[in-house]
């Protein structure tokens, strides 16, 4: 009789030693990409974690440097990931978000992130956040 396997959530801790070792992969990424210190790599990379925690529970502005060089704004988030519907896998070299405006998936490369807008609560504007 063959017994069933059981699936493991990681837990916690697993999940933030996870986490850490994905941002560490960036940072590594984008210092040999990007020709920054280690120390601007990894901030860089912290970034853009914290941006996507953000987007997994609002809708978030930010711009990024596109392919071509222009920048662009974008208002996106990161619904729970359906591969049924074709959403794109995970990549430490690219950043997948579902835009709000073009309302489908879009990406860009982890090294051409510029920053967040950032809504001030005192004040109701934005600021650039670099």
């Amino acid at each position: 009789m063959k017994q069933a396997a059981i699936s493991q959530r990681p837990t916690g801790a697993t999940q933030r030693k996870l986490s850490r070792r994905k941002i560490f992969y960036v940072a590594l990424h984008i210092k040999g990409n990007s020709g920054k210190t280690w120390s601007a790599s990894l901030t860089h990379a912290w970034a853009l974690y914290r941006l996507m925690r953000r987007m997994t529970h609002e809708v978030v502005t930010f711009t990024y440097r596109k392919k071509d060089g222009t920048i662009r704004t974008a208002r996106g988030t990161l619904p729970p990931r359906d591969t049924s519907q074709g959403t794109p896998s995970g990549s430490h070299k690219v950043f997948h978000y579902y835009d709000l405006d073009a309302r489908a998936y879009r990406s860009f490369r982890v090294e051409n992130l510029i920053g967040p807008l950032l809504t001030s609560p005192q004040r109701g504007g934005t600021r650039d956040r670099k």
